[in-house]
């Protein structure tokens, strides 16, 4: 090995084969919060780790500073309360005008759920439909005396796409009525 290949200590330095397995390397020793560079060897044949002109390692995020052990304690825990009760929504719009956009909210809310059910009804209705007329058919071709098997098993498929379909819409109806109660709507 050149004098390249050799730390500050004058020890061999490790060389890694590729460019991504020197970046592995230099990432784990950054996780344990060393600074790590990754340099092309000079005899070009490989890559090494520095911490020479390396960039400061992070600081772990899980880690408190004092400020923010200071915004914790209890004196401007109170006082960043205050701050932020001040600078919430509510004491920047008069009560009035507070009331209004809670008003348009809900019934913006319980609009786009309405429409949202207006599909699932006319989608069970075709199913319930469809189901209905099978039975008819299956009925008029037993009193026939035909063939009752292609019958029956179109008239299974419709009865269990008609069951998905009420299903749906039981859900819509069950979460409009759970609006109501938390918009605490009376309904007409």
């Amino acid at each position: 090995m050149r004098d390249c290949c050799k730390d500050h200590d004058g020890k061999p330095k490790q060389k890694y084969p590729t460019e991504s397995e020197a970046n592995n390397a230099a990432e784990a020793l950054r996780d344990e919060g060393e600074s790590i560079r990754v340099y092309r060897c000079e005899d070009g044949d490989g890559w090494h780790l520095t911490s020479q002109n390396a960039p400061p390692p992070e600081r772990p995020k899980n880690v408190m500073t004092r400020e923010d052990k200071k915004l914790y304690s209890q004196d401007s825990y109170s006082r960043n309360r205050t701050r932020r009760k001040e600078n919430s929504l509510g004491s920047l719009l008069n009560d009035e005008a507070l009331s209004q956009m809670k008003a348009e909210a809900e019934k913006n809310t319980l609009d786009i759920l309405k429409k949202k059910l207006e599909p699932l009804q006319e989608d069970f209705n075709v199913k319930h439909r469809l189901h209905g007329q099978l039975l008819k058919q299956c009925r008029q071709a037993e009193r026939n005396g035909e063939n009752l098997s292609e019958i029956h098993e179109q008239l299974s498929v419709a009865k269990e796409d008609e069951a998905e379909a009420r299903k749906k819409l039981r859900a819509m109806k069950k979460e409009i009525e759970a609006a109501k109660r938390r918009l605490q709507v009376v309904p007409k």
